[in-house]
Order: C-alpha cells, then sequence, then structure tokens
C-alpha cells in the first residue's frame, strides 16, 4: 500500500511540474506583452491582451498555491520554493499597478514587474532542466538576473539625474535596495563564482543605499534644524523696530571648517566571524549599522582598520604571562586560518595589509 501510495504521489509531483513547463512560459510571455507591449497588434487589442494576462496571471497562481516542494526530490526543492515566491510577489505587484496614481509608483511596480517575471521564466528554465537531468546553460538561466540588474542601472540613473531632488533620490535608493535583496535570491545558477559574485556585489548595494537613504535624511532634517533655529537679535546700531538676522552654530563647530580625513581612521573591532555568531538575534542591525560606517569611510578616502584576534603556527604571539590569550592559543578554531577568526563577509575588507605584535 505504502509503495503504490508513493508512486502516485511521485506521479501527481511529475505531473504538476510538466504543466508548469508546458504553459509556464506562455503565460509569462502574455503577461509581459500586456505590460511591456511593443507591437501595432498588442496595442491595437489592448483589451484582449488584459484579459489573456489576468488569466495567465491566474494560471500561475494556481500552479504556485498548488505547489508542495516537500514532496519534490530534493535537488528541485529551492527551485520550487523560489518558484512560488516569485509567482506571489508578481502577483501581489499585477494586483495593485493598475490602481497606482504616482509615477513614482508606476515606475517602481514596472520594474518589479519586469525583473520578477523574468524570475519565473528562469524558474521554470531550471525545474525544465532539473526535471530532464540535464546541463544548465548559464545564457538561458541568466534572463532572470540580468532583468534585475538593468532594473538596478535603470533606477541608478534616478539619482544621477539633473532633475533628481531628496524625495525622488530616496525613492530611487529605496528602489535599489528591493533591487538588490531580488538579485541576492537569484545566486542559484550554474556557475559557483558568480553566484557569489551576485551575493557580494547585492550586499553592498544594500549597505551602500542604507548609507545614501541615511545621509540623505540626515541632511533633510539639518536642513530643517538650521531653518528653525534661526533666531533674530536687536541691533544697537539700528531703531527698535530694525533686526538682524543670526544663525547659530554649535560651540564646537567652526563654520566653513572641513574634517581632515587624512588624519581619521575608522577602527573595527571583535567583527570576526567567532565573536559575531554569539550574537545571531541581534547581529542583523549590528552589521546594517557598521556596514553604512564603512561605506561612509571608504566615501572618504578615510583608512579603515580591521581588528581580530588570531594566532599563528605555534602562537608566537601569546605570552606565557597572559592566561586569557596563553588559554585561546590552543585552540584550532583560533588558527589565523580558521572560519571563527575571519572578518565577517558583510564587512571584510577589501584590501588587506596585515600587520601583528612581533612586527612580522
Amino acid at each position: 500500500m505504502r509503495g503504490a501510495s508513493e508512486c502516485r504521489l511521485r506521479s501527481e509531483v511529475v505531473q504538476s511540474h510538466q504543466q508548469i513547463i508546458s504553459n509556464g512560459y506562455s503565460s509569462i510571455n502574455t503577461i509581459r506583452s500586456f505590460f511591456f507591449c511593443e507591437t501595432a497588434a498588442c496595442k491595437k487589442d489592448k483589451k484582449a491582451t488584459a484579459t489573456s494576462a489576468a488569466v495567465a496571471m491566474n494560471y500561475l497562481e494556481g500552479e504556485a498555491s498548488a505547489l508542495k516542494p516537500s514532496n519534490a526530490p530534493k535537488s528541485q526543492r529551492p527551485i520550487l520554493k523560489k518558484f512560488i515566491d516569485d509567482v506571489t510577489t508578481l502577483a501581489k505587484v499585477y494586483s495593485v499597478y493598475s490602481t497606482e496614481t504616482t509615477s513614482t509608483e508606476i515606475a517602481t511596480n514596472t520594474g518589479v514587474l519586469y525583473y520578477v517575471s523574468a524570475n519565473v521564466g528562469s524558474d521554470i528554465y531550471l525545474l525544465t532542466s532539473a526535471v530532464a537531468a540535464s546541463k544548465v546553460i548559464f545564457a538561458d538561466w541568466g534572463v532572470g538576473a540580468v532583468a534585475v540588474l538593468y532594473t538596478m542601472q535603470v533606477d541608478n540613473q534616478v539619482l544621477t539625474s539633473k532633475k533628481s531632488n531628496a524625495a525622488t533620490d530616496i525613492g530611487a535608493i529605496n528602489d535599489l535596495e528591493q533591487d538588490a535583496v531580488a538579485l541576492r535570491k537569484d545566486a542559484n545558477g550554474p556557475s559557483e563564482h558568480f553566484n557569489a559574485l551576485l551575493v557580494t556585489f547585492a550586499n553592498a548595494q544594500v549597505e551602500v543605499c542604507k548609507a545614501k537613504e541615511t545621509y540623505l535624511r540626515r541632511r533633510s532634517r539639518r536642513s530643517r534644524t538650521r531653518n528653525s533655529r534661526q533666531t533674530f537679535r536687536r541691533s544697537p546700531f539700528s531703531s527698535p523696530r530694525s533686526w538682524t538676522c543670526r544663525r547659530h552654530f554649535p560651540s564646537n563647530q567652526v563654520k566653513g571648517t572641513v574634517p581632515n580625513v587624512a588624519n581619521q581612521a575608522l577602527l573595527v573591532m571583535d567583527m570576526q566571524n567567532g565573536i559575531v555568531e554569539r550574537y545571531a538575534d541581534k547581529v542583523e542591525p549590528l552589521l546594517g549599522t557598521l556596514g553604512a560606517a564603512l561605506v561612509a569611510a571608504r566615501a572618504k578616502a578615510m583608512t579603515v582598520i580591521f581588528v581580530r584576534v588570531a594566532f599563528r603556527e605555534g602562537a608566537p604571539e601569546a605570552s606565557a604571562k597572559n592566561k586569557s590569550f596563553a588559554a585561546l592559543a590552543g585552540s584550532p578554531a583560533m588558527d589565523e586560518t580558521s572560519y571563527a577568526t575571519q572578518i565577517h563577509e558583510r564587512l571584510a575588507p577589501w584590501r588587506v595589509n596585515y600587520w601583528s605584535p612581533s612586527g612580522e
């Protein structure tokens, strides 16, 4: 009985996957034709195209909701989970697209529709390859990732536009951060090296966006504060009704001076894996704050110094008189090449110049 049940379940899973493979591409193409219509035929009959797109979207939602990745072969589970996530995101944006009124909202959702629909296509391609046990071709898989990168390029152009302002810049930064998070999920291609590069780039983009947004919001807040703190005092050389304007600056701020970053450095301590992972429940806000600080320091060409505790073979750095270090020196986890002593990947140095207490 059990064997028959398992065979029936496996047959249902295969049939479900075959339906997605057979109808998924055409559904995605129908949706993209509606939103990104370029031909005279689709422009002429927009109503029919909209109806077809709605039917295609309902089909994909139905297939995604019916999927149970836990019943699929282990190799296919990550693909199915991403397919479900991408279809869910696509459905949400699809449902609100027609209700958006501002140009910013429309631009944001157009970008998401563009790359998420492409990602669904990449998911279907990976599923096709997994079911057929065929080799994944990089160029065919990369359609989704390329679409995200292209959307990021478009969003970045908003920041460099002559018409940009604080509001549009913050909106574009938020879009870029959302794009980067999506890109991080695309690190499932056939090249492990390229996947690692995607994750590194996406993480860096998230930190840059957070730093830029913090800077813009603080600049806007300082501007409002300066205006609100503008006061007046009576001039001794004028009539009682005459006033002169004066702005207040903090006593430690000299107007017109610029900090000399050549004489300053950012010191990052205790950010090695063995220490960071002790605070797993609080590590995300910490890494975000430090990442923003690193971006700001590097933008000013400041020196960044990372301090970690690690020992070479034989632990020549640890004195026998230092009880704490002497106890650690014998642990393999404290070797200079071990995972625990490496700087956390979210904060990893760009260029490394090592220094040890012995001067070697």
